[in-house]
């Protein structure tokens, strides 16, 4: 079966996108249909539960997280006012707000603006009431570390073959996080990359 994409045909509200799709059997062509699909225009997407707009903005998904965690902190209010115990909301706390305002953050992280890093603190200030909770940015450098370590030391994690290659280095230097080449910083859209965020961090 082959896929041929058509050029799409553009309006302000809608794209038609209009797709030729070939049936084969070995050599010899079945069948072969036009399709045509209307599609309206939209000014975000929903990328695995991650809301980034058409220019490459998370304020939106840090919008909803927030809302969605308000939610729960007042939910965690009230079992706290029916007499739960410190160690059981802390635990519930932990397993729902702080794993929602930090999924998949260091995808979106790099995105994120000022405001957009500073806002999710509102959420996290309440659980600093009951617990030892860290900032969002600790969390986010923490789960970065732990991911980066996983891909950089195992070869068969599926964003190994995104690393850059190792450096052979004849001289000693001060010990550094990884051996491999830096590569280039050429625009905001490569510096929001995980992998090259993660690249350059702690190079001083």
């Amino acid at each position: 079966m082959c896929f041929y994409n058509l050029p799409w045909l553009c309006c302000q509200t809608s794209v038609l996108a209009v797709i030729t799709v070939i049936l084969t059997l070995g050599e010899n062509v079945i069948q072969c249909r036009r399709l045509y699909y209307l599609m309206s225009r939209v000014n975000a997407l929903k990328i695995l539960g991650v809301t980034i707009s058409y220019i490459l903005s998370v304020s939106d998904h840090v919008s909803n997280v927030i809302s969605s965690s308000a939610q729960t902190v007042h939910a965690l209010r009230l079992l706290r006012a029916h007499g739960i115990n410190d160690s059981s909301l802390h635990f519930v706390y932990q397993a729902v707000i702080v794993a929602k305002l930090t999924y998949a953050a260091s995808v979106w992280w790099g995105f994120a603006n000022a405001s957009d890093r500073s806002r999710p603190e509102s959420i996290l200030h309440w659980g600093k009431h009951s617990a030892d909770v860290l900032a969002i940015a600790a969390l986010v450098d923490r789960a970065d570390d732990k991911l980066f370590a996983s891909i950089l030391h195992n070869p068969h994690h599926v964003l190994n073959n995104l690393m850059p290659d190792e450096t052979v280095c004849s001289y000693e230097l001060r010990h550094s996080r990884h051996n491999r080449e830096l590569i280039n910083k050429t625009s905001r859209l490569r510096d929001s990359d995980f992998i090259i965020r993660m690249i350059y961090n702690d190079m001083h």
